[in-house]
Formats: C-alpha cells, sequence, structure tokens
C-alpha cells in the first residue's frame, strides 16, 4: 500500500478517525512513509484499515475525505492530514531511478553525455 501527496482532490465523504490526539512532530513517522502489508488477497478495504490504523497509531488526525475501496484500480481513498491531501494506493511499492544533473546541464543531454551548450 502507497500513499500520494494529491493537492487537487476534492472532498467527498468527510470521516473524522481522532479528531483531538496530537503529539508531537518529532515523535511520528511521516504519513508518506507508513506502509500498511496488505496482500492482495485480503483486499484495498482491509488495506485502507490497516493504513488508517497505523496513521492513527502514529498521532495523525485522519480525515478519509472518500474511499474507493469497492471500485476497480489501486486506489483506496483520500485522505487529508493536517490540511494536506493524499492518496492511499493499495499497490507494490515502486522505487524510481533519481538522476542529479549539475546545474546549467538538461536532464537528457545528462544522460546522453552530452555537452551543455549555453
Amino acid at each position: 500500500m502507497r500513499l500520494a501527496h494529491a493537492p487537487d482532490l476534492h472532498p467527498l465523504l468527510p470521516t473524522d478517525l481522532n479528531p483531538g490526539r496530537r503529539t508531537t512532530m518529532e515523535n511520528r513517522t511521516d504519513p508518506i512513509e507508513i506502509i500498511a502489508q496488505v496482500s492482495a488477497r485480503d483486499g484495498k478495504q482491509r488495506a485502507l484499515e490497516v493504513w488508517l490504523y497505523k496513521a492513527d497509531k502514529e498521532g495523525w488526525p485522519v480525515t478519509v475525505e472518500s474511499s474507493s475501496v469497492d471500485e476497480t484500480g489501486d486506489e483506496c481513498a483520500v485522505v487529508e492530514i493536517e490540511s494536506l491531501r493524499y492518496q492511499i494506493l493499495h499497490a507494490k511499492r515502486v522505487r524510481r531511478r533519481v538522476a542529479i544533473v549539475p546545474r546549467g546541464q538538461h536532464l537528457i543531454a545528462a544522460g546522453a553525455g552530452a555537452p551543455t551548450q549555453g
């Protein structure tokens, strides 16, 4: 299950989990780092429940804005945590390569080993 920041999503079904619970930022795992390890056999509903439990345990005030556990695709829900919207996905974790390009050089030029033209 993955979490993606989704700033342009609109609220649909507000459900507040634990509005009064607050802890300091230093004691909490960032929501983007919370991983619910749930198999495809257990389904998206269970994946969402586990993720919400883990987020609550870390002290995050989570509001479920929309749920799509009964629909096809990877998305389980859209949640709001401290005024930021996140998309909860039930999918395999993805690792992507990150390119660090020297200042003034274009990404494609750096990948091809071409000199920078100014």
